[in-house]
């Protein structure tokens, strides 16, 4: 989970401010709770399970309160995502969040 799922389970379940603090702070330190490596995890299971191009990649990571700048960190580079998208049907790229650019560039290699 991100550091924004635990606080907002957190809050949910009536934790006060000073208590989602110290709970953040403690599995931090602990190294429980990491937000890169959390993004990291969450692609690797997309691309293994049920392939996303970038933008739906993006979408889920931003709603799961992840910065901008760890989901940039960790999308597919353009190859990547290009050899991903290969191995679904034309169809189906748009609806998995591939963007224009790389249905375009799948379409031209056909």
């Amino acid at each position: 989970r991100s550091v924004f799922e635990i606080s907002s389970r957190l809050r949910r379940a009536g934790a006060d401010l000073p208590v989602i603090n110290q709970v953040i702070v403690k599995l931090t330190d602990l190294d429980l709770l990491n937000d890169l490596k959390f993004a990291q995890w969450w692609v690797e299971q997309r691309v293994n399970a049920s392939p996303r191009g970038n933008r739906a990649l993006s979408a889920e990571l931003f709603q799961k309160g992840l910065s901008r700048d760890i989901i940039n960190q960790v999308l597919l580079s353009f190859e990547a995502e290009i050899a991903l998208a290969e191995k679904l049907p034309p169809n189906k790229r748009l609806s998995r969040g591939f963007s224009w650019r790389v249905i375009d560039a799948l379409a031209k290699k056909e």
